[in-house]
């Protein structure tokens, strides 16, 4: 699926379902009611490059319960109601240099044992709450080299029981907080820039904006 114009529908821009092995490259997805591009139940191996997902009124790109090997890399998902990009139980994706900013919550939000997934490279800047969210059980992700500045919450934030997380590299200035942890299980390599030195507080609870589904 290539360059198509897939804006202003009622629920979605471009919708795959249990689909294997497709390249979604320079479509325009934008004001769609809620997501602009959404892969569903085990969609694996696919290609998400070079779209744009802006205006929609729940989420730029999602994926629900997706399949891994999942590519997402180079989408401008800004200005979304609720989040940039956005993965429910969705594992081994990659998620690289995507522009993911002015969102209604968050940037990029992992939730519910999303895990083995890499963030890398992303510009998640100026959200409502927070740049990079995982919540809920999301293991053994890489978050590395984002730029998440300017965010009214956290830059970065990890809450409940997500461990043996990897986070280095990334610029977290001008947030309420740069990096947040809630429990102990996070490796930070060295050398630290100082901006992972950044107020590395705990915190506890349901973020603003969290949802199941």
């Amino acid at each position: 699926m290539t360059d198509n114009e897939c804006s202003s529908n009622s629920f979605y821009g471009i919708y795959l379902y249990s689909s294997w092995s497709n390249t979604v490259q320079g479509n325009t997805c934008d004001y769609n009611t809620h997501y602009g591009v959404y892969l569903f139940s085990a969609s694996i191996n696919n290609t998400i490059q070079a779209n744009t997902c802006d205006g929609n009124l729940e989420v730029g790109i999602f994926l629900y319960s997706s399949g891994t090997e999942n590519q997402l890399k180079s989408n401008d998902c800004d200005n979304n109601g609720h989040y940039g990009i956005y993965l429910y139980s969705s594992n081994f994706t990659k998620i690289v240099e995507n522009l993911c900013r002015v969102n209604g919550y968050y940037g990029i939000y992992l939730y519910n044992e999303s895990s083995n997934n890499s963030v890398q490279a992303n510009t998640c800047n100026d959200n409502s709450v927070t740049g990079v969210l995982l919540y809920l059980d999301c293991r053994n992700n890489t978050i590395e080299a984002n730029t998440c500045n300017g965010n009214s919450g956290k830059g970065i934030q990890l809450l409940q029981a997500c461990d043996n997380n990897t986070i280095g590299d990334n610029t977290c200035l001008g947030n309420g907080a740069g990096i947040s942890v809630d429990g102990p299980a996070l490796e930070i390599p060295l050398p630290a820039t100082s901006s992972q030195r950044l107020a590395i507080t705990t915190g506890h609870g349901s973020p603003p904006g969290a949802r199941s589904s």
